[in-house]
């Protein structure tokens, strides 16, 4: 079968059924930042819709994305210590950087190789046009190739379900 745009990644697929609000719950495996040679699997859940803002003030779109997910610890080695507040937070913080440059990568993959608006971010982007004839004179699928993007992920992890400190 012929590809009529490209072909995303299994990440590149997470993002945009992220981006999109299509997915309610998926696995990632980010680097442990209290070691280098480790990872942590983390399911993570999405908390609430996508925020997104989108100024055409000019020809290049300028897109923010804040989104929101809960996740658990999922795996990570038995000599981990992975209940306090503060390696929690470590882990969460590493966990929004993962996501805020997959989703950013993705993103400019669809702008700037794909030439495609995958994400229909076209959609909130007609209220910023008074009339239909303003937005198609803006020509958003063709701006859309220019769009800058800066996306915020909010991630709060929690320890695993079954882990209690002894």
């Amino acid at each position: 079968m012929t590809n009529l745009f490209g072909e995303l990644s299994a990440l590149e697929t997470i993002s945009f059924l992220s981006v999109t609000n299509d997915v309610e719950r998926f696995l990632v495996s980010i680097q442990d930042p209290y070691s280098k040679d480790k990872n942590i699997d983390i399911y993570l859940s999405l908390e609430k819709v996508s925020d997104i803002d989108i100024d055409t003030s000019t020809a290049s779109p300028f897109i923010k994305l804040k989104m929101k997910f809960n996740g658990r610890i999922y795996s990570m080695s038995r000599d981990s210590s992975y209940l306090s507040p503060e390696v929690l937070s470590t882990i969460s913080s590493s966990c929004n950087r993962y996501l805020e440059s997959a989703f950013t990568n993705f993103l400019y993959k669809t702008s700037k190789d794909l030439k495609s608006d995958i994400c229909k971010f076209g959609r909130p982007a007609c209220s910023n046009f008074l009339t239909t004839k303003d937005f198609d004179d803006y020509n958003w699928l063709y701006n859309y190739r220019n769009a800058f993007f800066d996306v915020k992920v909010d991630t709060s992890v929690k320890s695993g379900m079954l882990l209690t400190e002894t």
